[in-house]
């Protein structure tokens, strides 16, 4: 690693460091905002540093209510932006919705495009970087033949792999009893986003689906556990979700990266929490193992890490294990 790729390197990591909680970064001066709206209808968030840029990336949300306007989503894109590095944020409407639908990959592949034909992009590419089902998104978006060319690196934090097998996990647990609370957060999250995307087939009333909602636009950084286990006890606990997870995976599982990698022209950094709960360990080593049969095996990497609740970062970690988090994030200023 160069002297100067260490030094943005370590800037990069002070201020996702500062820029963890909900608050963080907000109106830095450093950081420029600004909203974009396509002819199209494509809502894309735009963070650049008013005077550097060292790289372009398009930064792909989960299945958030907020979509790409989600506040932690938000101060890592800020926290990025003022490293130098310009961040495309497009809000994908089917994940907004708590929905798998192909039309996001339109909209993540024309986001692509605009963030690889700015101005500031180097050679007419950028990277792409996704989180939790946005990683997946990302990658079957960067192996598009339309935007192929156009992506020179994939970063995907806790990607599915096969959304029948993470369907069928999900199916297994309901059965199950959460090891501890952090667990039952993480499955109890997907339970509600289920319900909320697909409230028809669910029966769901107008009135619960406003109720769970309210509480997902909350749920990860102002509803406490407590409220959270209340909630769920007194509207969702007697709900049989097995049949609505039958019916969603036969809609949607060709809505995975499994035999869609083909003509992926650049390296991938595959990131996963080791003890994924939303999204089992297991999917990582499937969509590594595909990746290495690809003809640029050696381009691409996988990094188990204990720094991360599936997508979100803990609060104590190792040095070791940050020190190799970090530097699976030397793309970035690349």
């Amino acid at each position: 690693m160069k002297l100067l790729e260490l030094v943005n390197l370590s800037r990069l990591a002070l201020r996702l460091s500062r820029n963890r909680h909900v608050s963080g970064g907000k109106g830095d001066k450093w950081v420029q905002e600004q909203e974009l709206r396509s002819p199209s209808g494509m809502v894309t968030d735009i963070y650049s540093h008013p005077r550097r840029c060292l790289s372009v990336w398009v930064l792909v949300h989960g299945m958030t209510v907020w979509g790409g306007k989600e506040p932690r989503f938000q101060n890592f894109a800020r926290a990025l932006a003022g490293s130098g590095i310009t961040c495309y944020v497009p809000t994908l409407p089917g994940l907004t919705a708590c929905r798998w639908e192909e039309n996001d990959l339109m909209v993540l592949t024309e986001a692509i495009r605009t963030a690889a034909h700015s101005t500031a992009a180097h050679n007419g590419t950028t990277g792409v970087m996704g989180f939790s089902f946005g990683g997946s998104y990302g990658l079957m978006a960067a192996a598009q033949n339309v935007s192929a060319a156009l992506v020179r690196q994939v970063i995907a934090v806790g990607a599915y792999y096969r959304l029948d097998d993470l369907f069928n996990h999900y199916k297994r647990i309901l059965t199950d009893s959460p090891q501890n609370d952090t667990q039952w957060d993480d499955l109890t999250y997907c339970r509600l986003a289920l319900l909320l995307g697909y409230a028809d087939a669910a029966m769901v009333s107008p009135t619960l689906k406003g109720e769970i909602e309210a509480l997902l636009r909350r749920w990860c950084f102002a509803a406490q556990l407590g409220e959270k286990k209340e909630f769920f006890q007194r509207r969702l606990e007697n709900l049989n979700l097995g049949e609505l997870i039958n019916k969603t995976a036969k809609l949607e599982r060709h809505l995975s990266p499994a035999g869609r990698l083909v003509d992926l022209n650049c390296g991938v950094t595959v990131i996963h929490d080791r003890n994924d709960s939303v999204t089992p360990v297991s999917q990582a080593h499937e969509l590594f193992a595909e990746l290495q049969r690809l003809p640029n095996a050696k381009a691409h990497q996988l990094v188990m890490t204990s720094m991360l609740t599936h997508v979100a970062p803990k609060g104590k970690i190792g040095w070791r294990d940050g020190l190799r988090f970090t530097r699976a994030l030397t793309p970035l200023i690349r």
